[in-house]
């Protein structure tokens, strides 16, 4: 039943248990009062249980009003304890009154009777709960009297089930009373927010609208004016506010003022006037009226003026004013709705009232109703008749095509519930579907699908072709997706490059079920490796499916399951679909568990730095390493970046390990004084940070990092979204004395327009390079030209990931410099690292 409490109810509910234990409390002391100095165990029992029970009552009272917390935990308790108040009420009266006089029994009834009636009035918010308190008080004391027998007692009874159905009656009317006041309370916020919109729209009609508006004041100043005041005088804003209206060359204009406020009336003008300052001749409508304070008294006036240059030229010609109708491009007419005839009419009006068969009673309508505006549909168009009354018969009637008008309110409205870009249902109306779905489920004993999709790289396909060519792979993956699905399935786009379906009525057998949910991904992906062609752009589908079954229960949930499915797939390797289960779920908290031991963490005690070595083909030795990071998990285990780099993002502690690892570095780089450099990852997020170069002027001047003693090494694989900014971080690190070289070199995205944009001094050639050197033909191009490219721009160069011996000597023909791989060694602790430098250093001297 606490389920359809609204917050105001609730508070209704709740912070009146002050109320009602005052009331409880009173009627105790009463009982003690009839007993008194009759002490007896029955009724310390009894005592005991009263006591504990309001103080349980007070306590879920002073937690909701201190917390503000609405829980519905407590609400059932509180639920709860007003039951029980009742029943330790009507404990009393078998364990202390049971052989009590009529006296007492009767003066028994009037305190049930407060108590049942107090508790409507305190319950009443929930109807079924003060029923059953108000039952429990009155049935047992009714049934109580009816046990002793006397004639009295049983009308005593009586009395009570009689006040006991008066009570329910009157509960439920509180309730409703209650409802309808919160129903009053939330349709006043709306009329507040709906007169708030039109404030807005009134300020925009006023700053738009095609004539000009001013106000002044007695004094003729002006106050404020729109846009097409400045426009028709000639004027500009700063000049206007203020300025004297008496100053006006054309005495008619003044005159015409001052009358509408001397005379306390509205006033129209209009005509040929000039204005000077600048000099102009203009032909216009001038319509005043004064404008009152909230005392009834003048204090300005509201003058409208319209440029009517071309109307008046046009009305110089002609000879009678029904010329208007006639010329006008809108259909104009005038009836006489005394003889129900067509005074005049322009051929606009002709032509519509022949689209019309019901000409004849529209007529009637337009004659009869009280209303300015009558709107109607006219074939596939809409138009506004406005109806303007010239006399007791005469009516002018003007029409407005407002089919756009019409057709975007409608268009407005289609896409508070649909897509805008796939015109598929928005995921308001999608949980509905689920819903739906679920309570079939439930009743056939049938099982459902959620299957969550998302296109693998689709900013890539944003980026690199723009957003018309996303808009319309999207359109087109969505018109796919419908194609393959039955009529009975939903989907939906979540928004972004996310969509979901919904399959149901799928068999309660889950094996079934998914070899059903099988089929229908199998059509997907065979659909899907089809390439698109968009706009002459040939484009691959790349898709990860999340898929979570389902029969009854929590909607949120089920959409959860199929998301980590989903996210679960991309991680896989992506364009595969799997199946939620609880071993996801125990990833997903081992994930979290390791996220919030990473805000645990202590930089200089949980991380450590591993070095590298990077050799030197030419020097036959080594002259360089790498710093990699490292995590002491707990003190038990080495962790590799790998898992928890991501994790590190997420919680924003990213930046702050970067800083530290310049600052070991460059310790690091002090200790190895025959190292040329100690080369640090450094990734896009935290080259963009905006404390960034603070926090390395910092560092520079109170750490005493080593700029010349590092490289930076910036993760190519990232994307760049603003280019102006990078490239200025970048020549600040440089104008401090670092180096920049470019991770990664040709994994990830356009590496020319690096090198083209971006001042850097070394590139370190991905792996994937020099992977199948020996057997491919092209791989040994590519290292090749990779290497011409570094020379010839003066960069110096480190091909990574070597692991064979083979690819040095291929290598070293290719006048390659410097080689960084497992080859060589493995990233190492320091004292390690020192260790295999004198090992190699002996090697080399024998």
């Amino acid at each position: 039943m606490q389920n359809f409490l609204t917050p105001q109810l609730r508070d209704k509910l709740i912070l009146t248990t002050p109320k009602g234990a005052l009331g409880n409390v009173a009627a105790f002391l009463l009982v003690l009062a009839l007993v008194w100095p009759k002490i007896d165990s029955n009724l310390i029992i009894w005592s005991i249980f009263f006591i504990l029970v309001v103080t349980a009552r007070l306590y879920l009272y002073f937690l909701y009003k201190n917390r503000r917390v609405v829980l519905q935990q407590i609400i059932r308790f509180y639920i709860t304890l007003a039951i029980l108040t009742a029943v330790v009420w009507a404990g009393v009266l078998w364990l202390v009154f049971n052989d009590a006089d009529t006296i007492h029994r009767l003066f028994l009834g009037f305190i049930f009777s407060g108590l049942a009636a107090g508790g409507v009035v305190l319950f009443s918010v929930i109807v079924q709960l003060s029923i059953a308190y108000a039952s429990i008080l009155l049935l047992s004391y009714a049934f109580w009297s009816f046990m002793h027998g006397v004639k009295i007692d049983w009308l005593i009874g009586l009395g009570a089930i009689f006040l006991w159905l008066y009570l329910v009656k009157i509960s439920k009317d509180l309730h409703q009373m209650f409802a309808d006041v919160i129903s009053l309370t939330h349709q006043k916020e709306k009329y507040a927010l709906d007169l708030q919109k039109s404030l807005k729209r009134l300020k925009m009609l006023f700053d738009n609208i095609p004539v000009g508006i001013f106000f002044y004041d007695k004094e003729l100043r002006i106050l404020d004016a729109n846009e097409e005041v400045f426009t028709i005088l000639g004027l500009n804003y700063e000049k206007f506010l203020g300025y004297e209206l008496t100053k006006l060359t054309d005495e008619r204009l003044i005159n015409a003022l001052k009358e509408s406020i001397a005379q306390g009336r509205g006033i129209k003008l209009e005509g040929e006037f000039i204005i000077e300052n600048p000099y102009k001749r203009i032909c216009m409508r001038l319509h005043v009226t004064p404008v009152y304070n909230e005392r009834g008294e003048i204090v300005g006036g509201l003058g409208i003026i319209q440029d009517i240059t071309h109307e008046y030229e046009a009305k110089k010609k002609l000879e009678h004013y029904a010329q208007f109708y006639l010329t006008n491009p809108n259909p104009v007419l005038q009836l006489d709705c005394k003889t129900h005839k067509i005074v005049v009419e322009n051929d606009a009006a002709k032509e519509l009232r022949i689209l019309m068969s019901d000409w004849e009673a529209f007529q009637d309508q337009l004659c009869e109703t009280s209303k300015q505006k009558v709107e109607k549909q006219i074939g596939k168009k809409y138009y506004s008749f406005f109806v303007v009354d010239v006399n007791r018969h005469l009516r002018n009637v003007y029409a407005e095509d407002i089919t756009a008008q019409k057709l975007a309110a409608k268009e407005a409205e289609f896409y508070a519930y649909y897509d805008e870009l796939t015109k598929l249902p928005r995921k308001k109306i999608f949980v509905e579907f689920v819903k739906k779905a679920m309570k079939h489920a439930k009743r056939y004993k049938r099982l459902n699908a959620l299957l969550f999709l998302d296109l693998d790289d689709f900013k890539k396909i944003n980026d690199t072709f723009g957003h018309s060519v996303g808009d319309m792979f999207l359109i087109t993956v969505a018109g796919r997706l419908q194609k393959i699905l039955r009529g009975e399935d939903v989907i939906t786009r979540f928004g972004g490059d996310e969509f979901a379906i919904l399959l149901t009525n799928l068999p309660g057998n889950t094996t079934l079920a998914k070899e059903k949910v099988e089929h229908v991904i199998e059509k997907i992906f065979e659909e899907f490796n089809i390439p698109l062609f968009i706009d002459g752009v040939k484009i691959y589908p790349s898709i990860s499916i999340g898929v979570a079954l389902f029969d009854y229960g929590d909607v949120d949930e089920f959409m959860k399951n199929a998301d980590i499915a989903m996210y679960a797939a991309k991680k896989s390797g992506k364009n595969r679909a799997l199946f939620f289960d609880e071993y996801m779920h125990i990833n997903l908290l081992q994930k979290n568990r390791i996220f919030n031991d990473l805000e645990q963490v202590q930089l200089s005690k949980d991380f450590l730095l591993y070095l590298q070595p990077i050799y030197n083909l030419q020097k036959r030795d080594f002259d360089s390493a790498e710093a990699l990071i490292r995590w002491n998990f707990k003190q038990k285990s080495i962790m590799s970046p790998a898992l928890f780099i991501d994790l590190l993002k997420e919680s924003k502690q990213l930046y702050r390990v970067t800083l530290w690892i310049l600052q070991e570095a460059t310790k690091l780089a002090s200790e190895f004084d025959n190292f040329e450099y100690i080369s640090v990852n450094i990734g896009l997020q935290d080259l963009l940070h905006p404390d960034f170069q603070k926090d390395i002027g910092y560092l520079i001047e109170q750490q005493n990092i080593a700029p010349e003693r590092l490289v930076l090494e910036i993760t190519e694989s990232e994307a760049v979204e603003d280019f102006a900014a990078m490239q200025q971080q970048i020549e600040y690190l440089k104008s401090l004395g670092f180096r920049i070289a470019i991770d990664d070199f040709g994994a990830g995205y356009p590496s020319l327009y690096y090198l083209k944009h971006f001042s850097v001094d070394m590139i370190k050639i991905d792996k994937s390079f020099i992977d199948n050197l020996e057997e491919s033909q092209k791989d040994f191009v590519l290292i090749r030209a990779v290497l011409e490219l570094a020379r010839v721009l003066d960069l110096g160069s480190v091909v990574e990931g070597v692991e064979r011996e083979s690819q040095i000597k291929i290598l070293e023909n290719l006048d390659a410099k410097r080689v960084q791989g497992y080859y060589f060694a493995e990233p190492m602790p320091k004292d390690k690292l020192v260790q295999f430098l004198q090992k190699t250093t002996s090697s080399h001297s024998h």
